[in-house]
């Protein structure tokens, strides 16, 4: 408990900083899609993602062994989606996002080790309202990469630089209004550490579930006799 609560603060803290600059930009850049957009409804994301360089491998007292990989992490991210084309059954979105990705290892008692990333994230869907599915893809921005050791496993501690990746996703949409979406998504993105060393590849490819929050007339509509 201790741990998601410092994950929530962290990310808290990230959004109130150095992301000020950077999602003042977003804002500033989908402005022009926010005006000419048929409709706008926010949305939530999470997801778990598997892959990726070894960064770290602990081995602890009693024998047993725990990881961290560099595509690894639960995913949780918010925004917006932009209806930017609705012709029937052909829907064309817009979706920029900001989220943080987190990974740890058992905690024990000489220590622990997190790798953080934040993923400033802007994808389009091509999204077919008869057949409830959507398909689509886009960039990825992930900014404040840092794995980070406490006590004695501070040694492990490293800054990456930030980092541009591409992404591929997938979902079916189901629900009264479909507006929850089960996906597959894919993440091509290597990491440079601050301080010398090789690059890390920090590809993914894992389930997404992302919520969207209905607008009034898609509420009449779904009611409507």
């Amino acid at each position: 408990m201790v741990r998601v609560l410092a994950i929530l603060i962290s990310f808290a803290a990230m959004v109130g900083s150095t992301m000020r600059v950077s999602f003042g930009f977003a804002l500033v850049t989908l402005f022009p899609f926010a005006a000419n957009a048929a409709d706008i409804s926010p949305f939530f994301s999470a997801g778990l993602e598997f892959g990726g360089d070894k960064l770290v491998d602990i081995t602890y007292s009693d024998g047993s062994n725990s990881d961290i990989r560099a595509g690894r992490g639960i995913l949780l991210s918010g925004g917006a989606v932009f209806v930017l084309s609705d012709t029937a059954p052909h829907r064309f979105e817009l979706q920029p996002s900001l989220g943080i990705k987190w990974t740890g290892v058992k905690e024990a008692e000489n220590g622990s080790v997190d790798f953080y990333r934040f993923p400033i994230e802007v994808l389009s869907f091509y999204r077919n309202t008869d057949s409830h599915f959507r398909i689509g893809g886009g960039v990825t921005y992930q900014v404040r990469n840092e794995l980070k050791g406490t006590k004695d496993a501070a040694l492990a501690s490293t800054r990456f630089e930030n980092a541009l990746g591409l992404v591929l996703q997938g979902d079916f949409m189901v629900g009264k209004h479909r507006n929850m979406g089960f996906g597959l998504r894919y993440t091509a993105i290597k990491y440079e550490p601050k301080v010398g060393g090789d690059s890390v590849n920090g590809s993914s490819i894992g389930f997404i579930f992302t919520f969207v929050f209905p607008s009034r007339e898609e509420i009449a509509q779904s009611e409507s006799p």
